[in-house]
C-alpha cells in the first residue's frame, strides 16, 4: 500500500511539473505575441505580473517596457517591490521607457524606497527619460549629496531631462562644481548635461571643460561651445551683445587666447576631440587659422580629413577659392573632389557651375551625390536677390530628379524642395504620383511647411496616395501625409482623419487625433480601442541558443566583426541573419558617415530611405550606446528593417531609443576608416558553441 502511495505522489509531482512547464510555455508564447502585436490585454497582463513564476513576471514586465504603453504604467506598481530584484530592475527600466509623466509618481516613490544601490541608480535614469519638472526639481537636490555615485546618477538624469528641454534655471550653477570633480565619469557627465542644456551662462564652464584632464570632459566642452556659438548668432541674442551679463562671453569667444586654446585641441590625443575642435573652427570661420586647418585635409584618417575640409570651406576668400578649385579638378579621391566642388560652389558659384556643366553633371551615382549638393549650394542667401547661376542650378537639379537611379532622383528632389524658386506644386504632385515612399514623404513635408494659402488641389491626391501605402513599413510617408492634410485645415479631410483613428499604429492614430482637434476644436475626443495586430514581421528562423553568432564584414576600408546579442534582441538578430543569408547586404554602400558619431548602412537605394519592404518591432534594452555598439536604425518606433549603425563613441542620448543588437569585437579601427559610399564586399556568419548562455 505504501508503495502505491509513493508511486501516486511521484506521478502527481510529474504531472504538476509538466503542467507548470506547459503553463510557462503558453504564457511565454502569449506574451511574445502581445509584445510583437503591440496590443496589451490588461487583464491577462495583470495576471502575469503577479504570477508565481518569476520568469513569467519578468517577461511580462519586459513586454510592457518594449511596447511602451503609457496607459499600462499603473500595472507596474506592484512589480516595483517584487521580491526578485531583477524584476524590480526591469520594472524601473520599463517605466522609464514609457517616456511619459504617467510613470513619474511611481518612480519617485521607488526613489525613496529602493534598497539595492544599482536599482536606486536605475530610478534616476528612468526619471531622466520620463520625469517632468517636478522630478527635475527633486533629482536636482541630489546633486548636493556627498555620495559621488548619487551625484553621478543625478547628473545623468538631468542630462536626459535637458534633451526634453526640462531643466530648472539653477541647475547649470549646481553642475558647475560637479564638472570639476576629480572623477572622470562624474566630470564628463556634468559636461554632457551642461552641453545638453545649452545655456549661454554656462559658457565659462565649457571654457573650463575644454582644458580639463579628462578626454570626454574636453569633448563635451567643445560640443557645448558649438551650441553656444550657434545660439549667440540668433537674432535674439545678437541684441544682447552689449548687455553686462553677455558682453564678456562675446569678448572671450572673439579673443585670440580662446581660439588658440581650441587650436591646441587640434593635437589632442583623442581623435574625437580633434574632430570637435575642427567643428568649432567651422563655426568660427576664422581665416587666421587657415594655415593650421588646411594641412589636415590631407590627414591620414578620413574622419579628420572630412572635418578639416568642412572647417576650411567655411572660410570664403581667394586662398580657399584657389585651394578648392585645384582639389575639385585634380584630387585623386573622388569624394574629396566632390566635397571640394561643394565648397567651390559656396565661394565661387560661376566656377563651380562651369565644372558641373563640363563634367560633373555626367557623373554616375553615387558620385553624382556631390554634384547635387554642389548645385543646391548655388543659391543666394537672400531669395529676393538671386545670383546669376541660380536658375540654371535649379534646372539641372530638375534634370537629375527625373533620372535614375532612385537614390539620385530622391536626393535631387530634396534639394529642389529647398530652392529659393522651386518648381511648381504641380511638378511635385506629378512626382508624388509615382508612388515612391521617400519622394512622397519629402513632398508631403514640403506641403505641410508651405505658407498659406496652401494649394487645395493637393488634398485629394494626398488622400489617394495614403491608400497606396501600408503600415508599418510605410509609416513615415503615411504620417507625413496626415500632417500635410492637417496643415490645410480643410473639412474635406475630416472623414479621412476619422478613419485613421482605427489604425493599429499609434503614430497614425495620434497624428489623426491631433488633426481632428485642429479642425474641430473638440478636446474630448478619445481614441477607440484597437484590436488589430501591428503587421510587424517576426517570422524569421530562430537562432540556436546553443550557438554564438558573429558576423565578419569585409569593406573597402578593412574588416570588422560583430557579435550578435540574440538574448536581448531575438527578432532583430534573426532578421539580420535572414538578410545576410538572402544576400541583401552584398555590395551595399555605407550611405551615412558622421565623424565621431555613427557609421550607417543597410539601404540598397543609397539615399537613406531604403529598406527590405517590411518592418520589425523595436526590442529596447538596457545596453548603453558606447564605442562599437551596433543598433537598428529607425524612422520612428517599430520602423526598423535593414538599416543599422555603429557608434564611434558613447552616445547617451540614444540609450533606450534604438534596439542594441550587437557589438564590434574586432576591427573598430576599420569601422572608423569607412567613408561615405564605401561598400560591403563580403559578409558572412561565423558560428561557434555558446559557452556563456544567459538564462532568463
Amino acid at each position: 500500500m505504501r508503495k502505491w502511495i509513493v508511486a501516486a505522489i511521484v506521478i502527481l509531482a510529474v504531472v504538476l511539473q509538466s503542467c507548470e512547464k506547459m503553463d510557462l510555455r503558453n504564457s511565454e508564447q502569449q506574451l511574445t505575441h502581445m509584445r510583437n502585436s503591440r496590443v496589451i490585454n490588461k487583464n491577462q497582463m495583470t495576471h502575469w505580473l503577479k504570477h508565481s513564476n518569476p520568469n513569467i513576471r519578468l517577461k511580462a514586465v519586459e513586454t510592457l517596457g518594449i511596447v511602451q504603453d503609457a496607459e499600462s504604467a499603473a500595472l507596474l506598481e506592484y512589480c516595483l517591490f517584487d521580491p526578485d530584484t531583477s524584476i524590480q530592475a526591469a520594472t524601473i527600466f520599463a517605466l522609464g521607457q514609457m517616456f511619459d509623466p504617467a510613470s513619474e509618481e511611481l518612480l519617485l516613490r521607488a526613489l525613496f524606497h529602493q534598497q539595492r544601490r544599482d536599482n536606486y541608480f536605475r530610478v534616476y535614469e528612468a526619471l531622466g527619460k520620463s520625469g517632468s519638472e517636478v522630478a527635475a526639481t527633486k533629482v536636482g537636490e541630489f546633486l548636493k549629496f556627498r555620495d559621488i555615485g548619487i551625484r553621478k546618477a543625478a547628473t545623468k538624469a538631468l542630462a536626459d531631462m535637458a534633451l526634453r528641454n526640462i531643466f530648472p534655471e539653477e541647475y547649470p550653477y549646481l553642475l558647475h562644481q560637479i564638472l570639476r570633480e576629480d572623477d572622470p565619469e562624474t566630470s564628463w557627465r556634468a559636461a554632457y548635461a551642461l552641453y545638453r542644456m545649452g545655456a549661454l551662462r554656462s559658457f565659462a564652464d565649457y571654457d573650463f571643460a575644454i582644458t580639463a584632464k579628462f578626454p570626454l570632459t574636453r569633448y563635451y566642452g567643445l560640443k557645448g561651445i558649438q551650441r553656444i556659438i550657434q545660439l549667440s548668432r540668433s537674432p535674439r541674442f545678437q541684441e544682447l551683445k552689449n548687455e553686462p551679463d553677455y558682453a564678456p562671453f562675446y569678448k572671450r569667444i572673439a579673443s585670440r587666447q580662446f581660439r588658440d586654446t581650441v587650436a591646441n585641441l587640434l593635437n589632442d590625443p583623442e581623435r574625437y576631440n580633434r574632430i570637435a575642435a575642427l567643428q568649432v573652427f567651422e563655426l568660427l570661420k576664422d581665416d587666421n587659422y587657415l594655415n593650421r586647418l588646411t594641412p589636415l585635409i590631407e590627414n591620414e584618417h578620413p574622419q579628420i580629413r572630412l572635418a578639416a575640409l568642412h572647417s576650411v570651406r567655411s572660410i570664403k576668400n581667394r586662398t580657399t577659392e584657389r585651394l578648392f578649385e585645384k582639389m575639385a579638378t585634380s584630387h585623386e579621391d573622388w569624394r574629396i573632389k566632390g566635397e571640394s566642388l561643394i565648397a567651390l560652389a559656396t565661394i565661387a558659384p560661376a566656377k563651380a557651375m562651369k565644372m558641373i556643366r563640363n563634367e560633373a553633371i555626367q557623373f554616375p551615382w553615387p558620385q553624382s551625390y556631390y554634384t547635387i549638393v554642389a548645385l543646391d549650394s548655388i543659391k543666394s542667401a537672400n531669395p529676393a536677390k538671386p545670383i546669376p547661376e541660380e536658375s540654371e542650378a535649379t534646372q539641372l537639379l530638375v534634370q537629375l530628379a527625373e533620372s535614375e537611379p532612385i537614390g539620385q532622383s530622391t536626393v535631387a528632389l530634396e534639394a529642389l524642395i529647398g530652392r529659393n524658386t522651386p518648381p511648381s506644386i504641380d511638378y511635385f504632385m506629378k512626382k508624388m504620383q509615382q508612388g515612391d515612399l521617400a519622394q512622397t514623404t519629402i513632398i508631403a513635408n514640403y506641403i505641410a511647411l508651405m505658407d498659406d494659402p496652401r494649394p487645395a488641389q493637393t488634398v485629394q491626391p494626398l488622400m489617394e496616395m495614403f491608400a497606396k501605402f501600408e503600415a508599418p513599413q510605410d509609416l513615415e510617408a503615411m504620417v507625413a501625409i496626415i500632417v500635410a492634410l492637417d496643415s490645410m485645415h480643410t473639412k474635406e479631410a475630416e472623414s479621412f482623419f476619422e478613419e485613421r483613428l482605427k489604425s493599429p499604429h499609434a503614430p497614425i492614430r495620434s497624428t489623426a487625433l491631433k488633426a481632428l482637434f485642429t479642425l474641430t476644436g473638440n478636446e474630448n475626443r478619445k481614441l477607440p480601442p484597437v484590436d488589430a495586430v501591428s503587421g510587424l514581421r517576426t517570422d524569421f528562423k530562430p537562432l540556436s541558443p546553443d550557438t554564438l553568432y558573429r558576423v565578419r564584414i569585409q569593406t573597402d576600408a578593412g574588416e570588422f566583426t560583430i557579435e550578435l546579442d540574440q538574448y536581448n534582441a531575438p527578432v532583430t538578430t534573426t532578421n539580420f541573419v535572414h538578410l545576410i543569408n538572402s544576400g541583401y547586404y552584398d555590395g551595399i554602400l555605407f550611405h551615412r558617415v558622421v565623424p565621431a558619431f555613427v557609421t550607417q548602412v543597410g539601404d540598397q537605394r543609397g539615399d537613406g530611405w531604403g529598406g527590405p519592404g517590411y518592418a520589425i518591432p523595436c526590442e529596447y534594452n538596457e545596453i548603453p550606446y558606447e564605442r562599437g555598439t551596433v543598433g537598428m536604425a529607425l524612422a520612428g518606433k517599430d520602423t526598423g528593417g535593414s538599416q543599422w549603425f555603429i557608434c564611434h563613441m558613447q552616445q547617451p542620448h540614444l540609450n533606450g531609443k534604438y534596439t542594441v543588437f550587437g557589438k564590434i569585437i574586432d576591427g573598430m579601427d576599420a569601422v572608423e576608416r569607412i567613408q561615405k559610399f564605401d561598400a560591403i564586399n563580403t559578409i558572412r556568419i561565423i558560428k561557434q558553441p555558446n559557452t556563456t548562455q544567459i538564462q532568463p
